[in-house]
């Protein structure tokens, strides 16, 4: 992923984040971007630390959290360290899925329902149902 100003944070998550993806410190506070926001917990932005609601986080670990309020950015909050992870693109929601999500074995998600998806489109076409993987099956519904 690029990292215009070598900060240590892909221009994706700072566009994220709300910190200069062409600075490397955003605040001019003399601490990079990446180090405030990966080390120090400090605000790239300004003054201030991060805080974090252990509730929260607790109850969505495992899951994959769409930001409404911004431009739909989506996270991926890890089951293990209660991070989350910006899923920037296809490439790096798989490579982030592989790498810190929950492994299973075949055997053993073969012991949970498949679900449908529902897809709406505005293109003229003939629905066709598209299969993902072993057994999601994701229906496209054109409007």
């Amino acid at each position: 992923m690029t990292d215009t100003d070598a900060d240590g944070l892909p221009d994706k998550l700072e566009e994220a984040l709300g910190s200069n993806p062409a600075l490397a410190d955003t605040d001019g506070d003399g601490v990079s971007d990446g180090d405030e926001a990966l080390k120090n917990n400090t605000n790239p932005r300004g003054t201030g630390t991060f805080t974090y609601n252990r509730s929260l986080t607790n109850r969505l670990k495992g899951r994959i959290l769409l930001q409404v309020e911004n431009r739909g950015e989506a996270w991926y909050l890890s089951p293990v360290d209660g991070k989350r992870y910006y899923l920037a693109n296809g490439e790096a929601a798989y490579q982030i899925m592989r790498s810190l999500s929950l492994g299973i074995k075949n055997t053993d998600l073969r012991k949970i329902g498949v679900g449908e998806i529902r897809v709406s489109l505005s293109q003229p076409a003939k629905p066709a149902p598209m299969y993902i993987g072993a057994g999601l099956r994701l229906l496209m519904v054109y409007l």
